[in-house]
């Protein structure tokens, strides 16, 4: 199975309204960042489609001082999609360097090659 490398939470990008995840991957949705104590982070993590239990975190994210847990909090990836131009080369089938945004963007890039054969949609998770 592949591990994803989870970007670590951030207490002022997550304030700002993205995404959290736990470390296994559940959505969790901060419902506090003020609460007194060592703990001021509250998080409802989901747990199957119709629960969600609450968990108090550090201002970095952690259940525990000392331990890793599950239910550490991470930024949630965010999925990309962009658009790249493809070229037979040397009896190859080679991407252009360049990804662009929108599928009409690659193909009026100036396509004036010989070799073109395809733009084609490219995704990716930061």
């Amino acid at each position: 199975m592949e591990t994803k490398k989870l970007k670590p939470f951030d207490l002022e990008v997550a304030k700002a309204g993205a995404a959290v995840v736990t470390r296994d991957g559940r959505p969790a949705r901060i419902v506090c960042f003020d609460a007194a104590g060592d703990y001021p982070v509250i998080a409802l993590i989901r747990y199957g489609t119709d629960e969600e239990v609450p968990q108090t975190c550090t201002l970095t994210g952690n259940v525990s001082y000392t331990e890793v847990s599950d239910d550490d909090l991470f930024m949630a990836p965010v999925k990309r999609q962009g658009w790249v131009n493809l070229r037979f080369i040397d009896d190859k089938i080679c991407a252009e360097y360049k990804v662009y945004r929108t599928k009409d963007a690659a193909k009026s890039s100036g396509i004036t090659y010989d070799d073109y054969v395809a733009t084609v949609p490219v995704e990716w998770e930061e």
